[in-house]
């Protein structure tokens, strides 16, 4: 008896356990709760794994391979987008849809060449020369805004294009022509409004110095994502407090006077009086374009008719072509000059 019950009771485990076996090889793909982010620019295919970790950690569990259709994803439209996720078995296959929301929480970075460069007195500075670069890790280079002078005694900065990053950098910080250190300031912005601030020193001496090659990387951490409606309103602080940081004001744009430039203003005037040479030079070159147009009206030499006559005479003055005879052209040929036969006839023809 004891034989068989273990008989039965080995039966019915392994009955059991195929149960068990059949149940865990159906599919199935569960996704966590709550909010799940993706940060702006993110590649799913950046990876060596088979999904992202990325998005591995926003699934609780899982039966079967994974795999996940980013087809309509896409990594640099902020907000909610809809990520399809497939579980497969041999058997059979499920499916879950995965809501991420992609925001932009990477602030930009700033590299320079050193913390402090060193100018001899009276010496040429270009603030750019100890820019490594300056970029959106989620985009690209940034483009710096420049200064230009409406020639009437006022300085503007350039306006930024919209949802384009930038970067600012104030070149009035530096007097060559008096020792000390100055600070040159630098602000990244990128298009939704993520700000990086640097800086390095600039020593103006009579001393010889030479810089340090020890490269400097700034990058200002982000807690939260600037509301879209709000980052144009924040560009516009951004740039407001930067202009007065440097000396202006603003007025729907950032002005800065002559006079509160700290720098040498020979390059401004310089600029100036070739800017006029310039104009002079353009006024010249329309009124030469005036004086061809009265030409060519007077010479009338696109009239088709006076061209072809002008033609004829310029051949027959340079003798390149002689009055033909037809009659003389046709017995030159072999023929027989016969006007009543329409011209020059052949033998052969009158045979025919």
């Amino acid at each position: 008896m004891k034989s068989k019950r273990i008989i039965i009771l080995t039966t019915v485990c392994s009955m059991f356990m195929y149960g068990c076996s059949a149940v865990s090889s159906k599919p199935s793909v569960n996704v966590s709760s709550g909010d799940h982010y993706l940060e702006y620019g993110f590649d799913p295919y950046d990876t060596e794994e088979e999904l992202h970790p990325e998005i591995m950690k926003f699934i609780s569990s899982h039966k079967g391979d994974l795999s996940a259709d980013f087809d309509d994803f896409d990594p640099y439209t902020l907000g909610e987008q809809t990520i399809y996720l497939t579980a497969s078995t041999e058997e059979d296959e499920a499916e879950a849809e995965l809501t991420v929301i992609v925001r932009d929480t990477t602030a930009p970075v700033i590299e320079l060449v050193t913390d402090t460069v060193h100018i001899p007195l009276g010496d040429d500075f270009d603030p750019l020369d100890n820019i490594l670069s300056v970029y959106d890790p989620a985009e690209d280079e940034l483009e710096m805004l420049e200064f230009f002078d409406d020639y009437e005694g006022q300085i503007y900065l350039d306006e930024p294009y919209e949802d384009w990053g930038f970067y600012l950098i104030n070149p009035f910080a530096v007097n060559v022509e008096e020792e000390g250190t100055y600070k040159v300031t630098l602000t990244a912005v990128d298009n939704h409004g993520n700000v990086t601030k640097g800086s390095y020193n600039v020593v103006v001496s009579t001393d010889s110095a030479e810089d340090q090659d020890n490269h400097v990387t700034f990058q200002d951490n982000v807690k939260t994502q600037i509301p879209e409606e709000k980052i144009h309103e924040t560009v516009q602080g951004i740039l407001k407090e930067y202009c007065g940081e440097i000396g202006g004001e603003w007025d729907e744009g950032c002005v800065i006077s002559y006079e509160n430039y700290g720098g040498d203003l020979d390059d401004w005037e310089e600029a100036d009086d070739a800017y006029e040479e310039d104009d002079e030079y353009w006024d010249e070159e329309e009124e030469y374009y005036d004086d061809s147009e009265e030409d060519w009206d007077e010479e009338e030499y696109w009239d088709d008719d006076e061209y072809s006559e002008d033609d004829e005479e310029y051949w027959d003055e340079e003798n390149w072509e002689e009055e033909s005879d037809p009659e003389q052209d046709c017995y030159d040929m072999g023929g027989e000059w016969l006007p009543e036969a329409g011209g020059c006839t052949w033998p052969d023809d009158e045979e025919e």
